[in-house]
């Protein structure tokens, strides 16, 4: 029997089986080991439903509390114009950029406001990570070994008083590299 057939067969066999009582359910399950020459574990298997793999009854999780084709525009313009900050720093100064974007651009819907200024750091990140990766900086600083030599570097402090400072810059891009939070007090 070919595996076309032997579907085929399978297919007819298997509503029959479904729609059959108690005492006939045994009968078709013995038809079916009889013509398949299997065992009838197999062919109760064989006979069970299939799942439907692209029917989703309801959604997983939590829904959606904000609409990226709303949200994305005003955010992505506030984001650029305030030089890509991260979600930390972008949530703290979105109250003041919204205003500033009103004015120049156009005026917000309340509840896109709304959303906006309630959104949480990880949901703006969320929102963003299309245009980071879209708008990733390059990286300004390279390990380079001719400098390394060249640059005195101190490991013990002689001056006692304050005033002194020591610092280097460094270009942080790319994924992942947001800067630390800081304890207070600390440096």
């Amino acid at each position: 029997m070919s595996p076309n057939t032997r579907q085929e067969v399978l297919t007819q066999m298997r509503w029959r089986y479904l729609r059959a009582g108690r005492p006939y359910k045994s009968q078709r399950v013995t038809e079916l080991v009889e013509l398949f020459g299997s065992h009838r574990k197999g062919a109760l298997r064989a006979l069970r439903p299939k799942p439907v793999l692209a029917r989703a009854p309801f959604a997983r999780g939590r829904p959606k509390a904000y609409s990226p084709d709303k949200l994305l525009p005003p955010l992505k313009a506030i984001w650029l114009a305030a030089l890509q900050p991260c979600g930390v720093r972008l949530k703290a100064c979105l109250p003041e950029w919204l205003a500033d974007y009103q004015a120049d651009h156009r005026r917000l819907e309340a509840d896109v406001r709304r959303a906006l200024l309630s959104a949480s750091r990880a949901t703006l990140d969320r929102l963003l990570r299309p245009a980071r990766i879209q708008h990733r900086r390059r990286a300004t600083t390279r390990p380079g070994q001719l400098l390394r030599g060249a640059i005195p570097l101190r490991t013990a402090w002689p001056e006692a008083t304050p005033g002194y400072l020591e610092l280097d810059t460094v270009a942080l891009c790319g994924r992942g590299h947001e800067p630390r939070r800081r304890l207070p007090g600390r440096m």
